[in-house]
């Protein structure tokens, strides 16, 4: 998913985490760049309604200029940008959102991780778990949640669901602890939840468009915000968060009652969340072409040896083959 590197990859933030462009073909027979341009086509249309320009209109929803948002639409629609607004009834011209059929998509889980960012997620199609440190919450279709930054971090989707990022934010002063994570019911638009996902994940984006934009869009704002003091576990959900923004991964200076009180906030025993969040950097950095003897040593290992054992113990497969996993999956 970004700032925590969490989504390099075409609307998923990791091979092993919501869903590659891999694996998006291989269970719906449709490619992501047919996909994505289909909702484009959608957010021109919604602009073109509203009275802009085809130039205008081409430019924020990813395409070069008006020619190929004309192409693109002559291809998938059969009409030109100009006949949009000579026919009848424009609001039936959004290219349908493509309905993926439940028996094709698989149960999946990711790996436990620990993020350095507060990234938003989305239920686009079935009923997804999340398990934030040890509470464990329901996500329906068309519900949204957060996932916030230093905490343990678990997500399963069962056959026919579908979760997709919609953005990321790097902690402010307010930490959000597992207790104050909320199901969001969000008030906008299918379309413009999409355009987020494609604006904080792909090259096909608006001009300037901040990752953080789905952290805008109107919903109920975190009770963390109105929270007039602070507390003790504030102190330590602040310390958890401070460690996985730094990326700091050493936690041994950690001891005693506070790694007791650590271990009860995060959902995890203090060493152990050392070690995911090793993991989830190595996963990062690994999927931005990083050599596994770099990686290793950029996250304190002396012997890359080590490193391959701790990986393949964490994740069933050595750097290399899920660097060479990564390799496969087509860049836009």
């Amino acid at each position: 998913m970004s700032g925590d590197g969490t989504a390099q990859k075409a609307l998923q933030p990791e091979s092993s985490g919501f869903f590659s462009q891999r694996r998006f073909l291989d269970e719906t027979g449709l490619n992501i760049s047919t996909w994505r341009t289909r909702t484009r086509l959608s957010l021109a249309v919604a602009y073109l309604s509203d009275g802009d320009s085809a130039e205008w209109a081409a430019h924020h929803v990813g395409f070069s200029g008006a020619s190929n948002l004309s192409k693109a639409f002559r291809t998938h629609m059969g009409i030109s940008p100009n006949q949009i607004l000579t026919l009848p009834e424009p609001q039936h011209l959004d290219p349908p959102l493509p309905q993926l059929a439940s028996l094709e998509i698989p149960a999946n889980e990711t790996w436990s991780r620990i993020n350095g960012s507060h990234i938003m997620v989305w239920a686009f199609q079935g009923t997804s778990t999340v398990r934030v440190a040890d509470r464990e919450l329901t996500v329906h279709q068309g519900e949204g949640l957060i996932l916030p930054a230093g905490m343990r971090l678990d997500l399963h989707t069962p056959a026919g669901g579908l979760m997709l990022p919609l953005g990321y934010q790097v902690p402010d002063s307010h930490s959000i602890s597992a207790q104050h994570v909320d199901i969001i019911q969000f008030d906008c638009s299918i379309q413009q939840l999409l355009q987020c996902t494609i604006s904080a994940y792909t090259p096909f984006h608006p001009h300037k468009a901040a990752p953080d934009q789905c952290f805008s869009l109107p919903f109920p704002k975190c009770s963390t915000k109105n929270t007039p003091t602070k507390n003790h576990n504030d102190e330590l959900i602040s310390l958890a968060v401070d460690l996985a923004v730094s990326r700091e991964t050493n936690v041994s200076a950690i001891r005693g009652g506070i790694a007791e009180e650590f271990a009860h906030m995060t959902g995890i025993a203090v060493q152990r969340w050392g070690l995911l969040r090793r993991m989830t950097l190595a996963r990062i950095q690994l999927s931005k072409g990083l050599s596994p003897g770099v990686v290793a040593r950029n996250l304190g290992y002396s012997h890359l040896p080590a490193f391959n054992r701790a990986f393949t113990a964490t994740h069933g497969c050595t750097p290399m083959q899920y660097q060479a996993d990564c390799a496969r999956i087509p860049t836009p």
